[in-house]
């Protein structure tokens, strides 16, 4: 197929089933410029908005955003940052493949911009970690792995409570990371989940004990419980092309929703 930026945008706006491989690996590969960057960004800022990709003629929302979120991996760019953010930050049902990608995003671009984008995403991390909150900010988390760990003690403590949304899958990145100047807090954490546990209050949140406990663990013992997976997962997953290859079927089967 003959393809040009324009053509491939038309194309990832419009597919509706299976994944359109050609189109996004061109569009991958390209130089980044303003009009790729534009594009990406406004897809990762509207993903959940069905005005913006909703398709009169099928009744049918389009995926499209998840095929801009993989072109994203290879434009990685300040501009980008908020739009990843946002993924995270304006829908509390959000779609189960477009958070893992969005994961991917956030250690990927800690990776490559450094400091700036290590800091916007634990600005947003410490801004929507009130217990009111129930937004999918845990797949933020690993930019965490990336962060000065003093710089950052102080702010991470104090979001390390029991009523903190996701506050388990946060204890475990803290252990993973071996962030060991946070050991005491994991402590007081655990010691307070089985205070909850003695007063049998815990009810459908015995989960939280648990992985607090295996985080607590993972601290006093110096290293990874389990070192493959103690890393952000821009760095386990596979290349995109092959880690999509296994969900075709999904993308044959399902319309996005």
């Amino acid at each position: 197929m003959d393809l040009t930026v324009d053509k491939a945008f038309e194309i990832l706006d419009t597919n509706q089933h299976g994944i359109p491989f050609e189109a996004i690996a061109y569009l991958y590969e390209q130089p980044s410029s303003q009009e790729i960057l534009a594009k990406i960004s406004y897809s990762l800022h509207h993903a959940y908005d069905e005005e913006a990709y909703y398709d009169e003629k099928t009744d049918a929302i389009l995926p499209a955003p998840i095929w801009y979120s993989i072109v994203a991996e290879g434009h990685a760019h300040e501009d980008l940052i908020d739009g990843v953010i946002a993924l995270f930050t304006t829908e509390d049902d959000p779609w189960d493949v477009l958070n893992e990608q969005g994961m991917f995003l956030v250690g990927l671009f800690c990776e490559k911009l450094g400091k700036v984008a290590v800091d916007k995403f634990m600005k947003a991390i410490l801004t929507y970690s009130k217990p009111q909150d129930e937004l999918p900010i845990m797949f933020m988390h690993d930019a965490i792995y990336f962060v000065n760990q003093d710089e950052y003690h102080d702010q991470i403590k104090a979001i390390l409570t029991f009523n903190t949304p996701y506050v388990e899958a946060l204890a475990i990145t803290v252990s993973s990371a071996q962030y060991q100047s946070l050991l005491p807090t994991i402590q007081s954490l655990y010691d307070f989940c089985k205070y909850k546990e003695r007063q049998d209050e815990l009810g459908q949140n015995e989960h939280i004990l648990y992985e607090v406990e295996e985080a607590l663990r993972e601290l006093k013992l110096g290293k990874p419980l389990y070192p493959e997976q103690a890393k952000p997962y821009s760095q386990k997953r596979e290349p995109w092309q092959e880690h999509y290859q296994g969900l075709i079927p999904y993308f044959e089967e399902e319309k996005a929703e």
